[in-house]
This record gives structure tokens, C-alpha cells and sequence, in this order.
């Protein structure tokens, strides 16, 4: 036991309840962001050579499912754009949507960390 003023710190790392895709910094916005704006431009131009070469019922269908798809990247594009806006107001900068506390933390393990 400990007599007096003593602090004592362990290094302990406790996972938090939600995991990486829950936690949002500027650089992961943006690394995603460009990705998914990456992927638009191959659909499009997808789009685009797929209207040119095919006809009848199976490029219309190729087509649907291409813009199913494009529609799919649009709302996650506009849901990560709000989450940077968000990011912008936070007092601390990475947002975690289930443990406000949860922040990402280094580890030895092969990929990097944990958010904990």
C-alpha cells in the first residue's frame, strides 16, 4: 500500500465499445473521401463505355446497377462531409460516434492501434 501523495500510472489499454470504423479523424476523412471519389470517376466512366458498347436489356441493367451503386457512394461521401463539419466544431479533435471518450491508441499489434 502507498502512504502520502503518490500517483501511480499502469500504461493499462482498455478497449473502448466501439472499434475503428467508429472513430473519425481529418486524415481518415479524408483518405475515405478520396477513395469514394475515386470510385465515382470509375463508375462513371463505367457508365459511360457501357452505353457506348452494349445494347438492349442488359446494358440498361448494367447501367441500374452502376447508379444503385453511385448513389450508394454519393450518400457516403455527403455523410462523411457532415462528419468533417462535425469534426471542425469538436473541443477535441477525433470524433467517436459510440464512446465519446474513445481515442485511437498505438499498440505493437501489425496494424497500428486500437481505439481504446
Amino acid at each position: 500500500m502507498l502512504k502520502g501523495d503518490c500517483v501511480a500510472i499502469d500504461g493499462s489499454k482498455f478497449k473502448a465499445v466501439n472499434n475503428r470504423d467508429g472513430s473519425f479523424t481529418k486524415n481518415k476523412i479524408a483518405n475515405r473521401l478520396a477513395h469514394l471519389e475515386a470510385d465515382v470517376e470509375r463508375y462513371i466512366n463505367e457508365m459511360v463505355r457501357i452505353d457506348r458498347q452494349e445494347d438492349g436489356e442488359a446494358r440498361a441493367e448494367k447501367v441500374a446497377h452502376l447508379a444503385r451503386r453511385y448513389g450508394r457512394i454519393q450518400q457516403e461521401i455527403a455523410r462523411l462531409k457532415a462528419m468533417d463539419r462535425a469534426l471542425a466544431d469538436a473541443p477535441d479533435r477525433p470524433i467517436s460516434l459510440t464512446d465519446p471518450d474513445a481515442r485511437a491508441m498505438a499498440t505493437s499489434a501489425r496494424h497500428g492501434g486500437m481505439v481504446g
